[in-house]
């Protein structure tokens, strides 16, 4: 349905109007397959990477204490992941 509002050229509303289709749903699943698609972009953008440089150490842990952490990869599309050990 969503392919075939784009191509009608028809804006929302419109479209929806003329298919019976509420508006507020038609927006939801259109935004919420929006955002899928970017996810699945980056996924299929996605490579392994080495850290290597001042900012990654290896750290032995002695008595089973662990150093603190915190690593933050900007996936870019503004989404980013954060990991905190303390």
């Amino acid at each position: 349905m969503i392919e075939r509002q784009r191509a009608s050229g028809l804006v929302q509303q419109e479209f929806c109007d003329q298919e019976g289709l509420a508006l507020s749903t038609f927006a939801r699943w259109s935004q919420r397959l929006s955002q899928r698609s970017a996810i699945e972009q980056l996924q299929g953008d996605a490579q392994f990477v080495q850290l290597t440089g001042p900012c990654v150490s290896q750290v032995e842990a002695a008595d089973e204490q662990v150093a603190a952490m915190h690593i933050r990869l900007n996936l870019g599309g503004g989404l980013s992941i954060e990991i905190v050990r303390n």
